[in-house]
């Protein structure tokens, strides 16, 4: 089936305004993060509503992080891996984050 001019139109407005909504997202989580700011959650428009779109609002708040003060990216963690984890965050499956070294100390 041949894609409409007007369905590729509404598609790549679709993706923009999901973009927006991540790159806003991560700025507000990147804000809190400098400010020490508690939030209680993102704007619902900007939740993430899969694994797929968390990951997505991480990616633009790693490289945020990134910029300051000389931050490396050091590795990586994986968080939930067992059930009563998952139970108490509410997830299904383990998840991923990246360790930057800003919020990385040396253990004694």
């Amino acid at each position: 089936m041949a894609e409409t001019g007007a369905n590729r139109y509404h598609q790549e407005i679709n993706h923009a305004s999901q973009c927006q909504c991540r790159q806003a997202a991560a700025s507000q989580l990147f804000k809190a993060r400098q400010e020490f700011l508690k939030l209680d959650s993102l704007p619902e428009s900007c939740r993430p509503m899969t694994a797929s779109d968390g990951y997505a609002i991480q990616e633009p708040l790693v490289e945020k992080l990134l910029c300051v003060d000389g931050a490396r990216r050091l590795g990586y963690k994986i968080g939930a891996t067992n059930p009563a984890a998952r139970d108490m965050l509410g997830t299904g499956e383990p998840f991923a984050g990246v360790l930057i070294s800003n919020f990385c100390h040396a253990s004694p």
